[in-house]
């Protein structure tokens, strides 16, 4: 559900017409309800995943502007951004890569 709601973030910022917007906007409540419908989940995760999804959007936009100068175009902040991270993913999955051998 967190998925959803970051694909509907993301899909905001792509410069839809109000229709398109509106449309994204509700197939993330249709699959919310539906997982609620068929009890996949229930309403305290629904809010979990919602809040989930804000703070990692909120995160991840955070994160790109103190990794990525902000006057060149996304490709290029990409590019900056992954590797300034590349070092902290590499001990990341060292550090997990370790704890579940054990």
């Amino acid at each position: 559900m967190t998925f959803t709601w970051i694909v509907y973030l993301a899909c905001r910022g792509q410069r839809l017409n109000k229709f398109g917007q509106t449309a994204v906007f509700f197939v993330a409540v249709l699959i919310t309800l539906s997982a609620l419908f068929v009890k996949q989940h229930v309403v305290a995760d629904v809010v979990a995943g919602l809040c989930w999804a804000f703070a990692s959007w909120v995160l991840a936009g955070n994160l790109y502007r103190y990794l990525a100068s902000p006057t060149v175009d996304p490709r290029t902040g990409l590019k900056q951004m992954m590797k300034k991270l590349t070092p902290i993913m590499f001990l990341f999955a060292v550090v997990v890569f370790s704890v579940m051998r054990f």
